[in-house]
């Protein structure tokens, strides 16, 4: 059924589903940007309704048709029918229009729609405003799609009426529905244009009767007297097959004339005008097939930059953070302005606005990096700040979840004491009906309560995890490399202890830096020698020899490049372990590395083959396991999510630990599915072998709880403010384990 939409402002009426409507006037850009203007003082004051509305329903409807009309299409093709040449557009893409309406239908959720400002009166009254807009953009660019054109035509729109971000990002689902519209009407247009088919079918008839005269009037006439409509494609075709035909047609050729002089023309001029015609189908059509195409490869991210107030808003972060962090990054500062606008008295670009002015009073504070950043309002401890100053209502669920965040370790230790309490409380009635006495009732709770504990811990850590969603860290993209200022080096604690260990070591250490190839990133491998019962053995030259050979062999295949190095410690003599050994084990190793790195000239190592002004020049270390992978640009990614001024440590010199911020960022650990098979402890404890662990965020209940992580001595740390959190704290031979330790001061 055919809608009329009457635009308030507008002269023209536009019928929804006729094919007419669907093609207008094509418009230069400058008449296309004022048109937008029109088209949104026309569709008025949006409103917001918390259902659908008619959009999927006339999805559904317009994708019933067009399946209809190419089986349609399809049947006359078996039939090698003559096609037109839109026809044949349309048969020979077919898998296109499918893929779009496949995607439409994953793209369009309900969730994602009731959101969508909607257009409040006349007949389009309950469809989103942006549906119309892209529709009326398609309909006076012959369906051409042109970012730079739309992004201007969106541009002049919003100076009339602003848009919010899910409409930008809706306008490439929406061009995608109006092209399958598009090519829904063409189609249909063709396949029940049965005019070429009908005049075929007389031109046989006529053909054969051409000998006899007088069968060849009789039926002429009958073809006169038939309720066959004459329309232009029926008497052009007519004509072609007559001209084609070497008989004598003059009877036919001459009722065509007289067919073409009743509608006012000639033969010549309708044939040329049923030519333009299926030419501008075939324009059309290849426009809309060629449009949908498009939309795929096309930079929707440039167009959202290109188009969006409230992104043109984020982009005058005072830190400038906002336009060197990562899309993920961003879209969730995006997402945090639209739910907060969509809950206070302010629309998305004043609430930017709102974070822009926070973030720019927060200069002030250069203690607090993070404070002079947007996102510290958005998403982090600020948003308190910029839920005030907009009148923000909490949904309910935010209610009973702002407690437990103020309080976390009163709500963990609370929630635990009372799941503990509780079975324990039931095993008691259990027990001592069972002991008989109730000296051995207790004595048999308290035992019980060992497993109770590990039971509500479990349940406590998955209620948690149901209620709080992964706390994903801000990341800058550092699309251009790593700067000089955030330099990084990646270090390998090890032990020297065979050849061909050794030649493992050298072969894991180039494969990592194969994987994050980044002038700004350097690799080391950081040695002490077994212990021993002396300073020295007679093996260790030959294995030290053998390493530094290794490491000068790496730097010649990086082309010369300085990016491998060896950082070798010599034994020292430990009177607790009666052996010499590398002072304090690995420990050891991270803190004269720290050393080293800020010009001690005191430490055991014996063999630095860096220079002292690149080693003064390191910001973060990123320190791995022997048998740690790196992958693909994982290097970059830490450096960015370290580099980022929300994640930025922030040191209390009085308690001597990073407060704010991290000193240390640990990315998720996977196990690999070939080593978690090769022992029955690694069957227990490897977790689920075979999931990509680098795809999907998992949620870390201490992380997403207490904002912080258990450190277990695979990650990044900020060489300053780990040096400072840790300075003097751990007297010598007293620590083995120190990961957890570290993560813990510095946070």
């Amino acid at each position: 059924d055919s809608q009329r939409v009457v635009c308030p402002g507008l002269s023209e009426v536009v019928h929804w589903d006729a094919v007419d409507a669907l093609r207008g006037e094509l418009y230069p850009s400058e008449h296309l940007a004022s048109h937008a203007g029109e088209i949104a003082a026309a569709h008025g004051k949006p409103v917001l309704k918390g259902t659908p509305g008619p959009l999927r329903k006339r999805f559904a409807e317009s994708r019933a048709q067009l399946r209809a009309a190419y089986a349609i299409l399809a049947r006359g093709a078996k039939n090698k029918r003559d096609p037109s040449p839109a026809e044949e557009w349309l048969l020979d893409n077919s898998h296109v229009v499918e893929e779009q309406l496949r995607e439409i239908q994953e793209d369009l959720p309900w969730g994602y729609l009731v959101q969508l400002p909607r257009i409040a009166n006349g007949s389009m009254a309950g469809y989103p405003r942006v549906y119309g807009l892209c529709l009326d953009y398609l309909r006076h660019t012959d369906a051409r799609v042109d970012l730079g054109t739309l992004a201007e035509y969106v541009v002049a729109y919003q100076r009339v009426a602003s848009m919010t971000i899910g409409e930008i990002w809706a306008v490439p689902i929406m061009l995608r529905l109006g092209l399958t519209l598009i090519v829904g009407a063409l189609a249909g247009s063709e396949a029940h244009a049965q005019d070429r088919e009908l005049a075929d079918s007389w031109a046989d008839r006529l053909i054969v009767d051409a000998d006899d005269e007088p069968r060849l009037k009789g039926t002429l006439d009958q073809l006169a007297a038939s309720d066959t409509q004459f329309t232009a494609g029926f008497l052009v075709q007519l004509l072609k097959r007559v001209r084609e035909h070497d008989a004598p047609l003059l009877p036919v050729v001459d009722w065509i004339h007289g067919r073409c002089e009743a509608l006012g023309t000639t033969p010549d001029e309708l044939t040329r005008r049923e030519h333009l015609r299926q030419a501008a189908d075939h324009v059309s059509v290849g426009n809309a097939i060629t449009g949908m195409r498009a939309i795929g490869a096309l930079d929707w991210t440039q167009f959202f930059g290109l188009t969006s107030g409230v992104e043109a808003v984020l982009m005058q972060d005072p830190c400038g953070a906002y336009p060197q962090m990562d899309e993920a990054s961003r879209d969730r500062c995006r997402h945090a302005v639209e739910r907060l606008a969509r809950r206070s008295r302010f629309d998305e670009r004043e609430v930017a606005e709102k974070a822009l002015a926070l973030a720019k009073a927060g200069q002030a504070n250069p203690e607090h990096p993070a404070e002079a950043h947007l996102g510290h309002y958005l998403l982090e401890r600020g948003r308190r700040r910029l839920q005030a100053e907009i009148g923000y209502r909490p949904s309910w669920s935010e209610r009973l979840r702002r407690p437990i965040h103020e309080n976390p370790t009163g709500f963990y230790l609370g929630a635990l004491s009372l799941l503990v309490g509780a079975l324990c409380l039931g095993a008691t009635n259990v027990l001592s009906t069972r002991s008989g006495s109730l000296w051995s009732g207790a004595l048999l709770t308290l035992l019980f309560a060992l497993p109770a504990s590990e039971l509500a811990l479990s349940l406590l850590h998955a209620l948690i995890v149901f209620v709080f969603p992964p706390k994903l860290l801000p990341k800058l993209a550092f699309d251009d490399g790593i700067p000089d200022a955030h330099r990084t080096l990646v270090v390998v604690p090890c032990l020297l202890e065979s050849r061909a260990g050794i030649a493992q070591l050298l072969e894991d250490l180039e494969v990592r830096a194969l994987a994050n190839a980044d002038p700004n990133l350097y690799f080391a491998l950081v040695t002490d020698f077994v212990d021993s019962s002396g300073a020295e053995t007679e093996d260790d030259a030959q294995l030290l020899q053998l390493t530094t050979a290794g490491v000068a062999a790496l730097n010649e295949r990086s082309g010369g490049a300085e990016r491998y190095f060896l950082l070798h410690r010599r034994r020292m003599p430990n009177a607790v372990e009666g052996r010499f050994m590398g002072w304090e084990r690995k420990r050891g190793k991270l803190e004269e590395l720290n050393h080293l790195l800020r010009g001690a000239t005191d430490t055991t190592f014996s063999v630095v083959t860096a220079s002292r002004e690149l080693l003064l020049s390191i910001r973060y270390v990123i320190t791995l396991d022997a048998d740690t992978e790196l992958p693909r640009d994982v290097a970059k990614r830490l450096v960015g999510a370290m580099a980022h001024p929300q994640n930025r440590p922030v040191f209390d010199a009085r308690r001597q630990r990073v407060v704010q911020g991290y000193g240390i960022i640990q990315p998720r650990v996977g196990t690999l599915p070939n080593s978690s098979r090769r022992s029955r402890f690694a069957r227990l404890f490897a977790g689920v072998p075979g999931i990509d662990p680098y795809t999907t965020a998992v949620s870390d209940v201490y992380q997403d709880l207490f904002e912080e992580g258990s450190f277990v001595g695979k990650g990044i740390y900020d060489v300053d403010a780990f040096q400072a959190a840790l300075a003097g704290r751990v007297p010598e031979n007293r620590m083995l384990s120190h990961d957890l330790f570290e993560g813990s001061f510095a946070r």
